[in-house]
């Protein structure tokens, strides 16, 4: 066997593999059997000697068996490679677009300019108090990558969970663009926690780590080191958990290397903890408080949240008399404030198996499904998840239950993925419940969420608003405009109180301010016209593509400024006019700015020439704003005129009554007419019966054109949906760097052939009988099966172990978790 072959094939795949930027190589069969020295027939050993020197090599082939199959005339194309992309490491790509789909809300500008004032501190630490679903990951991504990442500073954010960290990452994409970022073209970036990447693969260059605590603890020398050599502001996601030992360790640690020094955010829905004691520790450690904070009935005003209906149901269940609980048991609960870890096992399986109370749960979802739509339950422990969702799908609903990996006493738990599987398919629709143990609390965001099912009592403020909040996303964030909050209340004798959902969320008057009619008419007919005259009797293709990807929403303006502004005439008389000034969500953030900025504007009045000044305000103020709708510079001219003659800033009028003339809405019935002359016929029908509509479209030609554009993009969502394409070039590592659960993923036979060829070292004659032995030498396991043994790493991969063969070997379960508990 002429193995010199095999050997030269290899290092000059190896040549080629080092010059190839994408880590890959290819070749056809033909060529691999000529190079392998064959005329006629392939050598099957050779073959296994070459494809085991690849692997050697960590060079992976594409697919395996394509390899071993090699003929003198193959046609088919073998590709090799040794690199695959890191998707927890590399860098974001700035997109060069200023974003136009959304923006900051409001209560998230006002958060920002409070955040400013540490902009330029190097030692503080206070907390962002905003509502679960208020944006909190999104104001922070956006602050910390303006005033942070473009000013060449480094950000680590700590999370305690692998979605927070998964959503925190998904908070920076999107507002990687121009909008944000001026200085620089690129974040780098990496994921870290036992799902993603390794804290030992941290960088000097790496500008952006999101992390999970522990990880980051496991591997504190090299964190240290990154830390010394940067200038970084420390993020901690839900920040009640700040005053665990895990938190303090680092953040000592980052004080004792900058002078006892930090810079400190914590973001929270929640700063409060179980006791009194723990909320006073929390403060110690955020010297600098709340930087701010905004309650939940604001945010339901202004339709960022839902508006919460409270609806209490009585199960007629007496746990105390049921359970014949004793009053050790009781006082155990009300310590605990949990009834699992406040009762023995047997007892907690009982009342989780409780098959009364269960029917009773599902029985009032079925009665009202119509009504509540996608829910959300919350269930006691994992038991009372699998009971809840199997009495779901005997009743015919589409239901499916998650579990945290780190569950009860009882043992069970579900794999990572296939709970990110299912919340997928609950989120994409495919589900009408989902049923859910410690996994939806924190982080997980689904908007659409209509109703929240709570069957689990708690005292724990802090758990109940987080299991609410899942709920309570509102039309502007993509949700409902109302969410029902489903308590399911047992009979306690009055020995135990639990929380009440609607009390943790008292709220002031949510009645909103109503103008008079004429203000209501005067803004509907200013908006009617600039609508009509300005955007839709544009004939430029750049406004019809700029139209067919936006939200029709955004061509609807928030408001005016409102104002008579006088001008000197000829003959020294003045001249009165008369102004209003639309403001979009493309240019409320730029009209905020100089609001708050006019006095100083106006001190350059007598500098500048009124040219000059319009120039300098829009170049300062509205340099990023789109160009559709447009910034006009007579509404410039005439705001500064007003306030050199007034010292008045003017008042801002609301457009309240926006949503009824959003042709998303307005159109959203119909996507479900299947024939197009009855569609057709029906939002004719619907016009012609709407003075409303008549008056602010003035005439049914252009409403019609205006709700047909709305009804493709409802009925053709891929055509015209439009979603910010997040530009990144991810890090590249060799395939040996990857899981064999993650080689599985990217390449199935590649996975199968180290999967098969290591159970193959494993196997051994007895008798003239195979079995597959546990590869401990101190074991004496064996079976004809495979399902009793695992795939192990020799070197483990924490100790930079790699996935390839000659590392492999198979264990029997209980070798391999005692070694990985070693």
């Amino acid at each position: 066997m002429d193995l010199h072959l095999a050997d030269k094939l290899t290092q000059d795949i190896i040549a080629k593999l080092d010059k190839s930027s994408s880590g890959k190589t290819s070749m056809l069969s033909s060529s691999v059997f000529k190079k392998m020295g064959f005329t006629f027939r392939r050598n099957a050993d050779l073959l296994e000697y070459f494809l085991e020197n690849l692997n050697k090599n960590q060079i992976a082939v594409d697919h395996p068996e394509k390899l071993l199959s090699v003929s003198k005339n193959g046609a088919n194309s073998i590709t090799f490679y040794n690199q695959v992309d890191n998707v927890f490491a590399g860098e974001i790509n700035i997109s060069p677009n200023y974003n136009t789909s959304f923006g900051p809300e409001e209560h998230q500008l006002k958060a920002m300019k409070k955040m400013d004032k540490y902009s330029d501190a190097d030692d503080f630490a206070a907390i962002l108090v905003l509502p679960t679903g208020g944006g909190q990951t999104y104001t922070a991504s956006y602050w910390l990558s303006k005033n942070v990442l473009d000013k060449g500073g480094k950000v680590l954010w700590l999370a305690h969970r692998h979605s927070l960290i998964d959503q925190a990452m998904e908070g920076f994409k999107k507002v990687s663009n121009r909008s944000v970022f001026s200085n620089i073209d690129k974040i780098k970036f990496r994921l870290i926690s036992g799902l993603h990447d390794k804290s030992v693969k941290i960088q000097d260059s790496d500008q952006l780590v999101i992390a999970g605590v522990q990880s980051v603890n496991y591997a504190l020398p090299t964190i240290e080191k990154w830390l010394a050599k940067n200038d970084v502001t420390l993020v901690i996601d839900e920040a009640h958990h700040s005053i665990a030992p895990t938190y303090l360790k680092l953040i000592n640690s980052i004080k004792k290397q900058r002078n006892n020094k930090v810079k400190l955010w914590g973001l929270t829905a929640t700063p409060t903890r179980i006791n009194d004691e723990e909320e006073g520790k929390l403060w110690t450690l955020y010297k600098d408080r709340k930087v701010y904070e905004i309650g939940l009935d604001e945010l339901i005003n202004k339709g960022f949240l839902a508006k919460p209906n409270f609806i209490p149901v009585k199960t007629n269940v007496d746990f105390i008399s049921e359970f014949e609980l004793s009053d050790d048991q009781i006082k155990s609960i009300i310590e605990k404030d949990d009834i699992a870890k406040g009762l023995g096992q047997d007892i907690v399986k009982k009342i989780a198996e409780n098959s009364r109370r269960n029917e009773f749960i599902v029985n009032h979802y079925v009665k009202n499904k119509k009504k509540y739509g996608k829910t959300l339950i919350f269930a006691m422990d994992v038991l009372n998840a699998i009971a809840l969702n199997k009495l779901l799908r005997e009743k015919g609903v589409k239901s499916d239950f998650v579990i945290s990996s780190a569950t009860d006493f009882q043992g069970n738990n579900n794999s990572s993925k296939a709970n990110q599987e299912i919340i997928e398919n609950f989120s994409k629709g495919n589900l009408d419940v989902l049923v859910n143990v410690q996994i939806m609390t924190e982080g997980t965001d689904i908007p659409t969420i209509q109703s929240i099912f709570l069957t689990r009592p708690t005292n724990s403020k802090t758990l109940m608003t987080q299991m609410i909040g899942r709920g309570l996303r509102g039309e502007k964030a993509g949700g409902t405009k109302e969410a029902y909050i489903v308590s399911f209340v047992d009979e306690w004798q009055d020995k135990i109180y639990w929380g009440n959902a609607e009390e943790i969320l008292i709220s002031a008057n949510l009645d909103l301010d109503t103008k008079s009619p004429a203000y209501r008419k005067m803004v509907k007919q200013l908006v009617s016209i600039n609508l009509l005259e300005q955007f839709i009797l544009s004939q430029s293709q750049e406004f019809e593509d700029f139209f067919d990807h936006t939200e029709f929403g955004y061509f609807l303006p928030l408001g005016f400024y409102h104002f008579d502004v006088e001008y000197a005439g000829e003959n020294d008389e003045s001249t009165a006019k008369n102004v209003s000034i639309l403001v979009y969500d493309s240019m409320q953030n730029s009209y905020l700015a100089v609001m708050e900025n006019l006095e100083s504007i106006a001190r350059k009045a007598g500098k500048m020439s009124d040219q000059e000044l319009v120039n300098y305000v829009l170049e300062t103020y509205f340099k990023n704003v789109p160009q559709i709708p447009t910034v006009k510079k007579d509404n410039i001219r005439d705001l500064i005129n007003y306030y050199i003659t007034t010292k008045q800033k003017p008042s801002f009028i609301t457009f309240e009554d926006r949503d009824e003339y959003d042709l998303d809405r307005i159109a959203e019935p119909f996507a479900d007419i299947d024939s197009e002359k009855a569609r057709r016929t029906a939002i004719e029908k619907l016009y012609n019966e709407s003075p409303k509509l008549q008056d602010f479209y003035k005439e049914y030609g252009i409403f019609k054109k205006l709700i047909d554009k709305v009804m493709l993009k409802l009925t053709d969502p891929e055509t015209y949906s439009y979603t910010p394409e997040v530009n990144i070039d991810y890090e590249k590592i060799e395939i040996g760097d990857k899981t064999l659960g993650e080689i599985k993923t990217l390449n199935f036979q590649y996975y199968t052939f180290l999967r098969e060829r290591t159970f193959a070292k494993a196997l051994k004659d007895f008798d003239g009988e195979k079995y597959y032995c546990c590869q401990n030498k101190n074991c004496k396991t064996k079976s004809r099966s495979k399902h009793n043994f695992q795939i192990d790493h020799i070197t483990a991969r924490e100790k930079k172990g790699k996935t390839i063969l000659e590392n492999l070997q198979v264990l029997c379960i209980s070798c391999n978790r005692k070694k990985g508990a070693e």
